[in-house]
């Protein structure tokens, strides 16, 4: 039987986790968890002897848990090598959130190249424009309860649009103003919150607003439904796209031009646990490219 490229993917992924192993080890929060099991060998089999992690554990003693000694959260931040994220704490209370700086843009651009169609507009503009539409947070990003400017909302390549946590809420001159700063903008793709993606599909419906530069919509905060998809779909004459991750792991799978979820195999290593008789379960997540927190299982 040949081999597929993503066998040969998957295969290699295993010879990775265990040259990471020994690394893995010496991080505060593995190494108590490693002597636990009392297993030390660099293989796989030592690898899923670790305990299945959650937020409570990342939380827990942090960033101490994560840095070695000597390393202290504050002076990577004054050196400037770190970037410290918080999640959003709609699944739980927000977690604090350490890598490298660049890391996030990198692997998300690992991730939206698994997509041929996005692949190309990417290469046709190197400096690709988003304009992004969600439900925002007070993360040192944009904040619903302050006023920001444009300029405070515009961050390299990206614009925030969306001051306001419920999307029915927003009145007709808020609405007006978001489409005449993306307009102004123009830019190659929307990244929306599903909900607040098609609240704002329907008014530019309503009003005949059209936005000549887009090529693509993102979805990447939560999986768009069909009746969403329908109406970005409709209203702006453009293909919708799932990116699927999370800030602390990362883009883990975007979907195709052929509507496949494809894992991104560079940023993260994926397991089904407690898998039924369909194949559905839990999925497990250990990234591979954040040095600073990296997540295992």
């Amino acid at each position: 039987m040949l081999a597929t490229p993503e066998i040969i993917r998957e295969t290699s992924q295993l010879t990775q986790l265990e040259e990471l192993l020994p690394r893995w080890r010496e991080v505060p929060l593995y190494r108590d968890l490693s002597a636990q099991k009392n297993c030390r060998r660099d293989d796989f089999d030592c690898f899923q002897q670790l305990p299945l992690m959650a937020k409570p554990e990342m939380r827990n003693n942090f960033p101490r848990n994560f840095l070695p000694d000597g390393q202290s959260l504050e002076s990577l931040l004054e050196k400037n090598l770190i970037e410290l994220e918080h999640t959003s704490g709609t699944s739980s209370e927000r977690l604090p959130v350490i890598f490298a700086r660049g890391w996030w843009n990198a692997q998300e651009e690992r991730a939206l190249r698994l997509n041929a169609f996005v692949a190309k507009i990417l290469d046709e503009f190197p400096n690709t424009r988003r304009a992004t539409i969600t439900s925002p947070a007070c993360n040192g990003l944009t904040c619903p309860t302050v006023w920001m400017s444009r300029e405070q909302r515009t961050f390299g390549n990206a614009l925030f649009v969306n001051l306001a946590r419920i999307p029915f809420l927003i009145g007709e001159a808020d609405l007006l103003h978001m489409a005449a700063e993306i307009s102004d903008w123009s830019p190659q793709f929307l990244d929306v919150d599903p909900v607040h993606g098609a609240r704002f599909a329907l008014y530019c419906e309503q009003h005949g607003i059209k936005f000549p530069s887009l090529k693509f919509i993102l979805c990447s905060y939560e999986f768009v439904s069909v009746v969403h998809r329908k109406i970005l779909s409709r209203v702006f004459g453009v293909p919708v796209f799932n990116l699927y991750g999370s800030t602390e792991t990362g883009h883990l799978l975007m979907e195709n031009e052929r509507g496949e979820m494809k894992p991104s195999y560079d940023t993260a290593f994926l397991e089904i646990v407690d898998a039924d008789a369909r194949g559905v379960g839990g999925l497990v997540v250990t990234t591979l490219t954040n040095d600073y927190m990296p997540l295992l299982r």
